[in-house]
């Protein structure tokens, strides 16, 4: 019996060894080459540059990217907790990647024979970030490996709310806003602070199909996936009672705010400048190829 039990032990001994051994080569050989996590402690992305009057009226706008930075300490909890909700629930309790989420993934685009379409994702929000910011969007075995390596590290060097911060300001939300300060000022015009459960859980639902959802606000799709978000809320103590009542009986209601030219005299010095230059380098040249 004892002899048994030694084999026993020593076959799971052996397993255990070959198992890590090979964890230990992948994470080698996918890893070896990947950027410094801790470049993400300088996590500067392109903003939106915005040139005001001596009013403090807004004049113009210029940005390859739409992007408002916000502060972790300035984002309200009730956006926080949508997003949480509709991309990683179990954000707080992992160490970078959620195997329960994987699973589930698994389960469900076996159930829905999807994985030649547009199947579930399982990435958690740190494995976005790594995606976005330093791994790149390759759709191939190689690239989930290399994320899966890069969440690792970087919940090792970043807090949880230094992620989900950095998370919340790179993401797209659609119409050419990056970041949720730039799109609770695009849909709603109102800063995050004013933002309500129901217009949280719409932005929660964008990053899923960005593209489908913000060119059909009246889809009875995003209309579900926003409710769905909202109930979830209630369940995870994000929102009270009253609160999904009053939430779920809300239209989906966006109200742009427009990014207006305003032709004060700012606006038309620097246009006459412009013409005057552009009619001066016209006769310059007009004149230097009479000369020829």
């Amino acid at each position: 019996m004892i002899n048994k039990l030694r084999k026993l032990g020593f076959y799971f001994l052996s397993f255990v060894f070959l198992i890590s051994a090979f964890a230990f080569a992948i994470f080698y050989y996918y890893g070896r080459d990947l950027p410094s996590e801790t470049t993400l402690l300088n996590y500067t992305p392109p903003t939106t540059t915005r040139i005001f009057s001596s009013e403090n009226e807004l004049i113009e706008e210029y940005a390859i990217e739409h992007r408002l930075i916000a502060d972790f300490k300035d984002i309200p909890l009730i956006l926080r907790g949508a997003f949480i909700i509709a991309e990683d629930r179990e954000f707080y309790n992992h160490s970078g990647v959620s195997f329960q989420s994987l699973i589930r993934a698994v389960i469900e685009n076996t159930a829905r024979k999807s994985w030649t379409k547009k199947p579930a994702g399982g990435s958690t929000i740190t494995q976005q970030v790594a995606k976005n910011l330093l791994v790149g969007n390759a759709k191939n075995f190689s690239r989930k490996v290399r994320e899966a390596i890069m969440a690792f590290r970087i919940e090792v060097s970043l807090p949880k709310d230094k992620i989900l911060e950095i998370y919340l300001n790179q993401l797209y939300l659609g119409k050419g806003c990056y970041g949720i300060r730039e799109a609770c000022n695009y849909y709603f015009n109102k800063s995050m602070n004013e933002i309500e459960p129901h217009e949280a859980a719409f932005l929660a639902a964008i990053p899923s199909a960005p593209t489908v959802y913000v060119n059909s606000y009246n889809s009875p799709k995003l209309l579900m996936k926003r409710n769905s978000i909202l109930y979830q809320m209630y369940d995870m103590g994000y929102i009270n009672n009253d609160q999904l009542k009053r939430s779920l009986a809300k239209p989906i209601k966006i109200n742009s705010k427009k990014k207006k030219k305003k032709k004060n005299y700012f606006h038309h010095i620097f246009q006459m400048k412009f013409l005057d230059y552009s009619c001066s380098l016209y006769q310059r040249i007009h004149f230097s190829e009479m000369d020829i």
